[in-house]
């Protein structure tokens, strides 16, 4: 029961469940990883993120976190989709987030999971939006792009000694 209600921790909140768990965390105890990023400093958040998936995923698949490298596909580490389910289980606890059931198959880095999950709980900074002349210069074609950087490098080349 005890691996059960690990591996399901959203099911094992249910009240009913109650006799079952008597001794299961409370809300805000659940979701101290969800908070604690919220308080960092936004540099740090992404960092902090991936330390609480490879702790989790860790668990799941009986690997010592610190040896689920951030590139390295989750499948390398025996993922499966019941292993997945899971995972998606275990930190929608952890975070207090809803996931879809496939997330570790859509995001399947370390490293990508954490850029996904913390989009998804507005833990980044939103990128800025690019500059008029940025945008300016998305909108010309090939043969204007060429023209342009052929003046600019002829007024290198003027300004050169």
């Amino acid at each position: 029961v005890e691996r059960w209600l690990q591996a399901n921790p959203g099911p094992a909140l249910a009240p009913i469940l109650a006799a079952l768990a008597p001794a299961r965390a409370a809300p805000s105890e659940r979701t101290a990883a969800r908070e604690a990023l919220r308080a960092a400093r936004p540099e740090a958040r992404l960092s902090m993120l991936e330390d609480v998936l490879a702790r989790e995923i860790g668990a799941v698949v009986r690997l010592d976190p610190r040896r689920i490298e951030r590139e390295a596909p989750l499948g390398s580490l025996g993922l499966d989709s019941l292993l997945a389910l899971e995972i998606r289980n275990r930190l929608e606890a952890a975070l207090g987030v809803r996931l879809r059931a496939t997330v570790a198959f859509s995001h399947p880095t370390l490293a990508a999971l954490a850029r996904h999950l913390a989009g998804e709980m507005s833990l980044v900074e939103p990128a800025a939006a690019p500059s008029a002349e940025v945008q300016a210069i998305r909108g010309l074609s090939d043969r204007d792009m060429e023209a342009l950087l052929a003046r600019e490098l002829e007024e290198l080349e003027r300004d050169r000694p």
